[in-house]
This record gives structure tokens, sequence and C-alpha cells, in this order.
């Protein structure tokens, strides 16, 4: 089951989608929470790459129940090309009051046939993400991951570790208006195509997900270099 945290007018409420998940409704323009952060690059030298622009138009989606199987059913994740070490990835997250209870995630690197995940390049696994924020505010998580060599395309994500459970530990936020591969791994038996899917099946709005990189390369100084971060500097009201 896939759930998204829907903003309503009064509260809000995680909404289930085993029959067609979607947004009950976005949030338009300008409605975008507020990010701040101050960073934790966990490998000084590295370079941050993100497809998201810091803002988040809709909350975020999450899988439960029969959707989080393991090794990675249920899992997100961003594609991005690059050549270097994976060292680190950066996740924009929210939740909800009493919904993070000590849940773990693993976190992935895998390789990339230019459109979705392959070959598993690496995984570090029980990691904690610390406090996640409380919707409406999104949280950004610096996580030191074991490093992976890129060459290419290649894509990052993490699994919530919490199968069978009715409700997630937390949510990833998306963004509606940058330009990047969200996938999630779709398990057996739910009523749709198994295996990779763009996340924009479920709701056609989401353009990216709020899961980074951190790219080392010797010699190279720590920089911002992607469209979505340059963008934030002149459309975001948050700090990254």
């Amino acid at each position: 089951m896939l759930t998204f945290l829907v903003p309503l007018v009064v509260a809000l409420t995680p909404v289930a989608g085993l029959h067609g998940p979607r947004l009950a409704a976005a949030a338009g323009p300008g409605q975008r929470p507020a990010v701040s952060h101050v960073r934790d690059n966990p490998c000084p030298g590295s370079s941050l790459l993100c497809n998201d622009d810091g803002t988040f138009e809709i909350n975020g989606c999450a899988w439960v129940d029969g959707g989080v199987v393991p090794p990675y059913y249920g899992a997100f994740a961003e594609g991005f090309t690059g050549t270097g070490v994976v060292c680190g990835m950066q996740f924009a997250f929210t939740t909800l009051p009493g919904y993070q209870t000590g849940q773990l995630m693993d976190a992935y690197v895998w390789g990339s046939d230019g459109a979705n995940p392959t070959t598993v390049l690496g995984v570090t696994v029980g990691i904690d993400p610390g406090p996640i924020a409380i919707w409406h505010n999104v949280s950004i998580h610096d996580v030191d991951v074991n490093d992976v060599a890129v060459n290419g395309p290649f894509f990052v994500g993490f699994w919530g570790n919490w199968p069978g459970a009715e409700q997630p530990g937390w949510w990833v936020a998306a963004d509606f208006d940058s330009a990047g591969q969200p996938r999630t791994d779709v398990a057996p038996g739910l009523g749709y195509p198994t295996g990779w899917q763009n996340a924009n099946m479920f709701d056609g709005g989401i353009r990216s997900l709020g899961i980074c990189a951190y790219l080392s390369q010797p010699g190279v100084p720590v920089q911002t270099s992607t469209w979505g971060r340059i963008k934030s500097l002149y459309t975001s009201s948050g700090t990254r």
C-alpha cells in the first residue's frame, strides 16, 4: 500500500492507496514547506548532487503493509550521472506525531540502465536518520554510507525497514517543479506493475524526490552544482 500525506484545510491525514493511490489535493504555487538545514557533509570535499529545487509541493509518499518487503521492495530512489565515489546521501523527510518510533533504513547505490535502477552496487544497513520534522515541516538528513565507485548514470535511495507495518516511520518529500528520475520499487501482488516504476505513475505531478547523493572527487572543492540547487537560491524561501 502506498500512502501520501495530503494538505487539507484543517488537518493532515495519510491517504492509503491500494486502489489507485492519488493526492486528494495538491499544494498550489507558493504553498511550499520551508526547508531549513545546517549542512553536515559526511565526506568533506564532495559535491552534493540533487534533482529537487529545495522546496516540496506535496508533503511526501511512503509504502506500508505489503508494499514493504525485504530486501528493498518499497524503496525510493533518484537517478544521477557522475564519476567518483558516492560517500554519503541526503534525504528530505517528514512525518506525523507518533509515527517515528525508532525505525531504521537501508541506503542503496544502484547501477542504471538509463531509466531505472539495476544491480546493487553498495548498501549501508541499519541507518537511523535522526529526529524527523513533523509536517508541515520537512527536515534534511545527511548520512554517511559505505563508499561506492560510480562512472556514468547511477541511482541512490533508501528502503524503510518496516515490513508489514500499517503506518510508515516517515514519508520522503516530493517536488513538482524540478526534473529528476523519481523511482519506487513496487512489490508483487499490489495490482500495479512490479519492480522499478516512475513514482509519478501514482501521482502525475511528481518530478523528483528529496533524495541526493554526495559524490567525492579528490581535489574538487565542495559545491552545489546541480540546476535544482542553483534554482533554489533564487526561488526557495528555505535554505539548505
